[in-house]
């Protein structure tokens, strides 16, 4: 049984830091000084959404580990420290064009009723 703890906590440790990470990336994407909400609700709401990440990546890690106790450890360690780096820049480059995207918009003074072209251009929507 300590074994399987052991396992588990191998690979579940890196999957909770994405998470983190990702939580982190929603909060600065989020947070305004100029939102009507209360900053406790906020807080609140953030709390919840991490806290169910935390519980899917626990329950999702369950079945890697399970394997592990039978299969290569090294081999199922391997795979999923590269679907991590994958996540990983996968949430990163999600955020980053989002960034980008608001960033265009905020500089050329583009309201709500715009969006941006797959070219980069700014098209008026109705």
């Amino acid at each position: 049984m300590t074994r399987l703890f052991e396992i588990y906590g191998k690979i579940a440790r890196p999957w909770l830091a994405l998470v983190v990470y990702l939580w982190i990336l929603e909060l600065l994407a989020t947070f305004s000084a100029r939102d009507p909400e209360p900053l406790f609700d906020r807080i609140a709401d953030c709390s919840a959404i991490l806290a169910t990440l935390s519980f899917w990546i626990c329950a999702g890690v369950l079945l890697p580990s399970l394997i592990a106790l039978f299969y290569n450890r090294r081999t199922i360690f391997t795979l999923s420290a590269f679907a991590l780096k994958v996540a990983t820049i996968l949430v990163t480059a999600f955020y980053f064009v989002r960034w980008i995207f608001n960033w265009v918009a905020s500089r050329y003074g583009v309201g709500s009723g715009s969006r941006i072209a797959s070219n980069g251009r700014l098209v008026q929507s109705r």
